[in-house]
């Protein structure tokens, strides 16, 4: 084989690693939720594993905070919700084994999730529309003041495949776990008051922009 063609196939196999070590990382948890919420109005947060391939099994902690309040007292939540009879978009779909939601420790705020497929030898890739692993709905009092932060924790983090071992790009999605806050709607008479207090300001910069002229 000439020194071209060596160099040739030499570049094919690098750039075939390259694209499998970028497809190894595209898998990441992401977590949706509404920008704000209304005191005593529940909100749903979703979970998602956008571009894995081949999961077996799962286990995921999270844990719901607020700079002020205590959870149980100010704001709580359902157990999570990711049944293939109610949520298409659950990421094992109808061949799972069976949803488990445990909270831990209790009264913590603090929730560990799992699931695995029936078919141990199986394994399912995550897709648009069809990469939720747990939807929580979560509960503020009326008179809790915000704002909630959800976050995915580092322990108890399994994404297994059917060999049991993790599933390709684990290692770098460990690093990146997404953590998402949610704000406290301002009350009517807040909001008004802020309108008022923009406007108060906007006329008296108008009023000095007259004068210099």
């Amino acid at each position: 084989m000439s020194r071209h063609h060596l160099l040739t196939a030499a570049a094919v196999l690098l750039s075939a690693l390259a694209w499998s070590n970028q497809s190894a990382v595209a898998a990441q948890l992401t977590l949706s939720a509404p920008a704000t919420f209304s005191p005593g109005m529940p909100f749903d947060v979703k979970v998602h594993l956008e571009g894995a391939s081949n999961l077996n099994a799962f286990s995921v902690e999270m844990q719901i905070t607020a700079p002020i309040g205590a959870y149980g007292a100010d704001y709580s939540y359902l157990l999570p919700v990711a049944d293939p009879a109610t949520d298409p978009a659950y990421i094992l779909g109808t061949n799972a084994l069976g949803f488990l939601a445990i909270e831990s420790p209790a009264g913590s705020g603090t929730l560990m999730f799992s699931d695995l497929l029936v078919d141990a030898n199986a394994g399912v890739n995550s897709s648009s529309g069809h990469d939720l692993l747990a939807r929580i709905t979560v509960l503020p009092t009326a008179g809790f003041q915000g704002p909630l932060t959800v976050s995915i924790l580092p322990d108890n983090l399994n994404l297994l495949n059917a060999n049991l071992n993790s599933i390709a790009g684990f290692g770098e999605l460990s690093d990146t776990l997404p953590s998402i806050s949610v704000a406290l709607v301002p009350e009517p008479a807040s909001a008004a008051l802020l309108l008022i207090g923009g406007l108060s300001l906007l006329g008296r910069r108008s009023w000095k922009s007259a004068r210099r002229i």
